[in-house]
């Protein structure tokens, strides 16, 4: 029972209720998020500022880049090829010296209001390596290697600026293929050698198939009747001179470049031109070792010996 003209009394419940330092935390904590979120909406509105024109021909110009920069490393790429060096390292760094030196005009390019940068150190020389050393027995392993076929792989980062915001790509590069010159250059160089300074290989071989094809023939019995080096014309002529020639440069070329040019000029009495170079070629298509003293002598139809002349030889000579 309450007295008449007082106020009713309630308790109070505080279990819902949240100081207020703690709601002061809250309030500054969404206030600051709030104001990050408003500064980067407003920094991403200049960033992506750009009209759709403005980022077509943003597009364009870096496709050009990069067909220009394209070319420029396929230039770059064969001067790098006609170099000196065979070394994989000396070839890369001479390969980003030439294509620096071809960039360096050309980018940056201003444009109507845009600039477009370039960046070729993603771009690189790739190799296909093939055995140095092919003149060792087929039994030896070899870590030697030359870098046979050259080409390009990598990447192209290309971007274009503007007073409004920026484009940038990374663009791969195109691999049209491998070039041969460092295999050519170094076959070349083994070629060369070979037929060079003193005919070297070539002198040793056809020497040893002009002593093999008068061995043959002396014991055959020719030039038995003609006594000290009076017999040697009668034993070896000059077209067997100019055969030797030819079937040793055929062999060369072979040894280094895997392949020869035909050749008609050898003849024999029992072949023609076209039959003597059919034949060498033939013998010489499967690859493996061969003695070109056994091609040189078939030439001539000399397959084994007439074991009857060697006799007689032997005998006429005895009675003499």
């Amino acid at each position: 029972m309450t007295e008449r003209g007082s106020m009713p009394a309630f308790s109070r419940d505080r279990r819902g209720q949240m100081p207020f330092s703690l709601i002061a935390i809250v309030l500054i904590l969404v206030s600051s998020l709030s104001a990050a979120l408003i500064t980067d909406l407003r920094d991403g509105s200049r960033e992506v500022d750009l009209t759709l024109e403005e980022i077509g021909r943003m597009e364009e110009l870096s496709t050009n880049a990069q067909e220009q920069v394209q070319e420029m490393a396929w230039q770059s790429l064969l001067a790098t090829c006609t170099g000196e060096s065979l070394n994989e390292s000396a070839m890369s760094s001479l390969f980003h010296r030439e294509l620096e030196g071809r960039l360096g005009p050309r980018f940056p390019d201003h444009r109507s209001g845009l600039t477009v940068e370039t960046n070729v150190s993603g771009v690189q020389l790739s190799f296909m390596r093939l055995p140095l050393d092919q003149g060792s027995g087929e039994d030896k392993f070899t870590d030697k290697y030359v870098p046979a076929y050259v080409g390009l792989s990598g990447s192209i980062i290309v971007k274009v600026f503007s007073a409004n915001g920026n484009l940038s790509r990374e663009l791969p590069i195109e691999d049209q293929g491998k070039v041969p010159w460092p295999l050519l250059k170094d076959r070349m160089e083994g070629f060369e050698s070979s037929v060079s300074g003193g005919l070297g290989n070539l002198g040793s071989m056809v020497n040893y198939l002009l002593e093999s094809l008068a061995a043959y023939r002396t014991m055959q019995g020719w030039g038995s009747g003609i006594v000290g080096e009076e017999g040697l014309p009668e034993t070896i002529t000059s077209r067997d001179l100019v055969n030797a020639i030819d079937l040793g440069l055929i062999i060369l070329q072979m040894k280094h470049f895997r392949q020869a040019a035909p050749c008609y000029g050898m003849c024999t009495d029992l072949m023609d031109g076209a039959e003597c170079w059919r034949y060498v070629e033939d013998s010489l298509r499967d690859g493996g070792t061969v003695d070109p003293a056994d091609i040189f002598l078939k030439l001539y139809g000399y397959d084994e010996l007439d074991w009857r002349k060697v006799f007689s030889q032997a005998l006429n000579f005895r009675a003499r």
